[in-house]
């Protein structure tokens, strides 16, 4: 009797459309890292330069892609190359230099996470505190009773 090599399981297609979302984004870093435009990349793999963009941040956001750290780097370079090229002009009071170099500025504090962080206040008063537990308490009452 013959010995049956074992069934290999076909990838189903969501398996396969994350295999090529994947792939898809491995190529948008690539390209990125480059030194491509949103709109070179995005017509390279066939998305909106909106969506390209949306990748990119959703990587550095996660950072679950390998490269994000060496495309940070390769952002942060350009921002400091554009802002050695306007500096001329923001000496020279150019509100417009200096309104860009600002722009550039906020980037780089975010590719940083230099930005503080929004100080919420989730302090509950004591009245509504005691307001939430009685109708928990009454709602305890009324289960138990039925």
């Amino acid at each position: 009797m013959s010995e049956s090599k074992p069934r290999r399981r076909q990838p189903n297609q969501r398996q396969q459309s994350d295999a090529a979302l994947a792939e898809r984004d491995e190529q948008i870093w690539q390209l990125r890292l480059r030194g491509h435009s949103l709109r070179q990349i995005g017509s390279q793999v066939g998305l909106a330069a909106s969506s390209v963009l949306a990748t990119l941040e959703r990587g550095y956001r996660e950072r679950v892609h390998p490269k994000v750290d060496e495309a940070r780097a390769l952002e942060l370079e350009r921002l400091d190359d554009w802002l050695c090229k306007l500096q001329p002009g923001i000496e020279q009071g150019d509100d417009k230099a200096i309104t860009t170099a600002l722009r550039i500025s906020d980037r780089r504090s975010k590719l940083l996470g230099l930005d503080a962080p929004t100080r919420v206040d989730a302090n509950v008063s004591t009245q509504e505190s005691d307001a939430v537990r009685a109708l928990a308490e009454e709602a305890a009452r009324r289960v138990a009773g039925a």
